[in-house]
């Protein structure tokens, strides 16, 4: 996807829209231009295309124009593409998820194929017993549920951060919803308040909210409400990017040592009974 297309569609249509032309006669005539992909080859993404498509089903010209002329001036490609950092923690969730996978395999096999052998041992020779070897079985059921919730928690993880931009340009989905912190939650909705504000600014003449009443007392001061609208959003967009990468840093550091855990403790299992066991046969 190209968020600097993007930019640069919004800015063409303004430029029409200034001219006289409507949203539809603008939308005609850069389908019929190959400025259409002035800034490479490839498409909008699903998302960038909504947020055009907000702009076409505005009934208001003079809303449609503050609004392309705010999306022209936030920098999309800089607040929400992925930076080095998010590729490091991405590729941290994928490994962590892929030993979750192999920790489900490896404590699966043991239960399956080594315990019942070191029970028929342990039924011979009772000193091969331990506290840990008789809750075997109970450690086996846990450590799947470990497995499992790692291996979602992951990879929902690694989606939400691979698709930042989702959460701020649509409404949180369901998983967003139950795996997210509210501080999360409510950045992301800060920020889609903001993409929203230009399309509503005849509306927010008498209004409640402490945002809409702080933007009214910009516009009585006849300040450029799109340049700080603009710079708001990638301020937001940052404080969504470092609470989420915190949020998602300690979760994996918190799983990974579970799961580090879960597979030294059967290690411990594997080797305990047949270091007992060459005792007992001395």
């Amino acid at each position: 996807m190209s968020w600097a297309q993007f930019n640069f569609n919004c800015r063409y249509y303004l430029n029409l829209l200034n001219q006289g032309s409507t949203l539809q006669q603008a939308k005609q005539s850069l389908e019929c231009s190959s400025l259409a992909k002035l800034y490479g080859e490839q498409s909008l993404s699903g998302i960038q295309q909504s947020l055009l498509d907000k702009v076409f089903h505005l009934s208001s010209i003079k809303d449609a124009q503050r609004t392309l002329n705010l999306y022209a001036s936030i920098d999309f490609a800089g607040c929400l593409a992925l930076s080095g950092a998010a590729k490091d923690l991405v590729a941290k969730l994928s490994y962590l998820a892929s030993i979750s996978i192999f920790f489900a395999a490896f404590i699966t096999l043991y239960q399956v194929y080594v315990f019942p052998v070191f029970a028929d041992l342990a039924a011979q020779y009772p000193a091969l017993k331990s506290d840990s070897f008789e809750l075997l079985p109970s450690a086996w059921v846990a450590g799947l549920i470990v497995a499992l919730s790692t291996l979602v928690m992951s990879i929902a993880l690694k989606h939400q951060i691979k698709n930042i931009d989702r959460a701020v340009v649509n409404s949180p989905n369901r998983i967003a919803i139950l795996l997210l912190p509210k501080r999360i939650l409510a950045t992301a909705s800060k920020l889609q308040q903001i993409i929203a504000t230009p399309s509503v600014q005849g509306r927010r003449a008498e209004t409640t909210d402490k945002f809409d009443a702080q933007l009214n007392e910009l516009a009585q001061l006849r300040h450029d409400e799109s340049a700080e609208l603009a710079l708001l959003f990638e301020y937001h967009a940052q404080q969504l990017t470092l609470t989420l990468h915190d949020y998602a840093n300690r979760a994996h550091q918190l799983l990974y040592g579970a799961v580090v855990l879960g597979i030294g403790f059967y290690i411990v299992q594997i080797y305990d009974p047949i270091f007992k066991l060459g005792e007992v046969i001395q």
